[in-house]
């Protein structure tokens, strides 16, 4: 995601966190955080997914992972949340 990001708005580049945190540091907050404890199981974990049954119920193609990170971006700029 902050490949694409940073990507898409070279301007906002050096503001785009890349680092990773590691997943001990996570699990060490989600003790006292029960927001991060809900992602915190998560951790390690491939989600697959397929879009084949979701396509024809809503009609129309679903828009592409990067687009819709560009978008995402693009949003937040527009909203001066950046």
């Amino acid at each position: 995601m902050a490949k694409t990001l940073a990507e898409a708005f070279p301007a906002y580049a050096k503001k785009i966190p890349t680092r990773r945190l590691p997943d001990f540091v996570v699990r060490l907050v989600a003790l006292f955080d029960g927001d991060v404890k809900t992602s915190a199981m998560n951790l390690g974990r491939q989600h697959e997914m397929d879009k084949s049954l979701l396509e024809p119920l809503l009609g129309r193609p679903l828009t592409d992972t990067s687009e819709a990170i560009r978008r995402m971006g693009q949003s937040l700029i527009d909203l001066g949340q950046v």
